[in-house]
């Protein structure tokens, strides 16, 4: 009898897996220029279109959803000075439904530039991840359609987008920054999101990971240095803490025509994950 529910749990889990894998997984990349899985991906793609103010977009997610994480972008030292205006970067709190056979998404994105710059906004109502800004206004004529919040605010900026001056150098030349993002409870009010930009140790990110959920509540990762701090206030419905709000994290990149986005998205640590299935005793 415990050999054949070791079997039968055994299915499950394969059923499961496979289930996660068709269909949890959240992509919009027709040209498949996002490489990778488990936490580590690349993009090295050349958008051959001549017109410079065209962009190819994409994005695609992790295998499972988190409530946070922690992300370090690199852009390739091969192609610094070929990018362009093309951004890569995070989505995270991704939600997807169908209105009137229409798939509508909303999601955060954390985009940054090869140059430095940098921006941070929130989609709602997206049909159209190709579209011009995939659609979105920031004052869209009516209720329903594809909105964009700009969230990244001061400094001097263009459309949302900061202009930084430069991200962090490794030893090889590419340029780098962290990108930390967590949902936070705020008793009987709406929860937050927390988030970050900027550099730390290898070791620093390690610790973090190791934390226990519970730890990490209080334990924001140890950035040495900060590009960019906001807390995005009354984010989602009010919740008890750790029980924020587990959403689908990802990759994003936006090529610009001519130009090239070589680089790495990195997925250091994260914040709360479904519990596994148990086995059966």
């Amino acid at each position: 009898m415990k050999m054949v529910k070791k079997i039968l749990f055994g299915l499950v889990a394969v059923a499961a897996v496979l289930s996660l894998a068709s269909c949890g997984i959240k992509k919009d990349d027709p040209e498949g220029i996002i490489k990778g899985t488990a936490g580590n991906y690349s993009v090295n793609y050349k958008y051959e279109n001549a017109d410079t103010t065209a962009t190819y977009r994409a994005y695609k997610s992790t295998t499972y959803p988190h409530a946070g994480g922690l992300v370090k972008v690199t852009f390739n030292e091969a192609d610094l000075n070929n990018a362009g205006s093309s951004k890569f970067g995070v989505i995270f709190g991704y939600k997807e439904e169908t209105k009137n056979s229409q798939r509508l998404r909303d999601f955060y994105i954390v985009g940054l530039g090869a140059n430095g710059d940098y921006y941070v906004s929130k989609f709602e109502n997206v049909v159209d991840i190709q579209a011009e800004n995939f659609g979105a206004k920031t004052n869209p004529v009516n209720e329903g359609d594809p909105k964009e919040i700009m969230i990244t605010t001061g400094g001097a900026q263009n459309n949302g987008i900061l202009n930084s001056g430069s991200l962090y150098e490794d030893t090889e030349g590419n340029k780098y920054a962290y990108i930390w993002f967590q949902a936070f409870s705020n008793g009987s009010a709406k929860g937050s999101y927390k988030i970050k930009i900027g550099n730390m140790t290898d070791t620093a990110a390690d610790n973090w990971e190791k934390l226990s959920d519970d730890n990490k509540r209080s334990t924001p990762p140890a950035f040495d240095t900060e590009l960019y701090t906001k807390e995005i206030t009354e984010a989602f419905d009010a919740c008890t803490a750790g029980q924020e709000p587990q959403l689908y994290t990802g990759v994003y990149a936006r090529v610009q025509g001519t130009k090239t986005l070589n680089g790495k998205v990195n997925f250091k640590g994260d914040y709360l994950e479904a519990e596994d299935i148990e086995p059966i005793d």
